[in-house]
């Protein structure tokens, strides 16, 4: 039970957050210059800090740890002491 809950917490966080962001966005519509590497852009900001967002999302995606590995461990350790 306490599964759900802490999954509908941060189901909601997330829509918190993405809400945030839509609206960030919108107030952001602005044309602006981006300087890469050997060109420069203009490109409106609503593609930039959208551009941006989904690169951190993915990046917290890859190296966030997964949760099934603890969940395993708490297991072996609890099946341990009942051994003991």
């Amino acid at each position: 039970m306490e599964y759900f809950k802490e999954n509908t917490t941060k189901k909601i966080i997330n829509i918190i957050l993405i809400i945030i962001l839509i609206i960030f966005v919108m107030l952001n519509l602005d044309t602006t210059k981006v300087s890469l590497i050997f060109i420069d852009v203009d490109m409106p900001l609503v593609i930039l800090i959208s551009f941006v967002f989904l690169i951190g999302y993915f990046v917290g995606k890859t190296f966030t740890p997964r949760k099934c590995k603890d969940d395993n461990k708490i297991e072996k350790t609890e099946n341990q002491k009942d051994i003991q």
